[in-house]
């Protein structure tokens, strides 16, 4: 697959749709508004709307610090179970 992939295109799209609501779905449970995880997370509150809403493709800077954040394993946001390595 070459960058400009259709294939890799929806795919692209797909993951980074999961990993917003993945990030927003943790984010609810442990009762952390938007606004809350923006300010803990000391992210540019664009950043923190385009990951929720799957616009953008985040760094994993940006990954990581949400994880930091929700107290999960970055991986989390890509599997929506938590991972048993995790360690709070």
């Amino acid at each position: 697959m070459d960058a400009d992939d259709p294939e890799l295109a929806r795919l692209l799209a797909a993951e980074m749709e999961s990993v917003g609501n993945n990030v927003r779905r943790i984010a609810n449970e442990r009762g952390l508004s938007i606004r809350r995880l923006i300010g803990k997370s000391d992210l540019n509150h664009q950043t923190v709307f385009d990951v929720l809403h799957g616009r953008a493709n985040p760094t994993v800077k940006t990954l990581l610090q949400l994880a930091v954040v929700l107290e999960v394993d970055v991986r989390d946001f890509f599997d929506g179970k938590p991972s048993s390595s995790h360690e709070s």
